[in-house]
């Protein structure tokens, strides 16, 4: 007969991983390092960013097998195959009157496809930087115990900014502050305790 579990079952497997216990390390690329700018600060550290700070959500990485489906004359098995990184995460921030959040994305973005030119016209479209410079070098993601030591981290790498929403709808009727969600695609990531 199985036992089910009791309070003090519970309370003996140690302490339980909070969610709300995390820290977001961006290593920028030399593209981005002009945002000190326009106010950001993305001094390296998961503690001094304010973009760890205004990161209100953060998706994990994550793997898939890529299984292999064998059928013969109506028998059916399944091999797994390669696994590969799903290749996207979403993080929502929370923005600021300065919107340094809106900045990282204007500048990322047109680094990424250039909308801008050196002087403030739209003359430049379609200018490219090189793709090493339009992905940051890593991006830490961090899980803290109840002491803030880090348990666990998962490393991105060869992450650049997908896709965007600035934060839905402008509106008098609801008392919130502004979300800003990114998607970010990357390579591959490697994740260790």
């Amino acid at each position: 007969m199985a036992l089910r579990p009791t309070v003090n079952s519970m309370r003996s497997v140690g302490e339980y991983q909070r969610q709300y216990r995390w820290n977001i390390d961006f290593t920028m690329a030399k593209l981005l390092s002009g945002l000190q700018n326009v106010g950001l600060n993305i001094q390296p550290g998961a503690e001094n960013g304010d973009l760890n700070l205004l990161c209100e959500t953060a998706e994990l990485p994550r793997r898939t097998n890529q299984g292999i489906v064998l059928m013969n004359r109506g028998s059916q098995i399944r091999l797994p195959g390669f696994t590969l990184p799903v290749g996207i995460i979403s993080m929502s921030f929370v923005e600021t009157v300065t919107h340094p959040i809106h900045s990282v994305i204007r500048e990322w973005d047109n680094a990424i496809w250039s909308r801008i030119g050196p002087d403030g016209d739209n003359t430049a479209s379609g200018l490219s930087n090189p793709d090493n410079d339009l992905k940051l070098k890593q991006l830490d993601m961090l899980q803290l115990d109840s002491q803030d030591n880090i348990v666990r981290t998962w490393r991105l790498f060869g992450v650049f900014l997908e896709d965007f929403d600035p934060g839905g709808v402008l509106e008098g009727a609801v008392a919130d502050v502004q979300r800003v969600s990114i998607m970010f695609s990357y390579d591959d990531y490697d994740d260790f305790t």
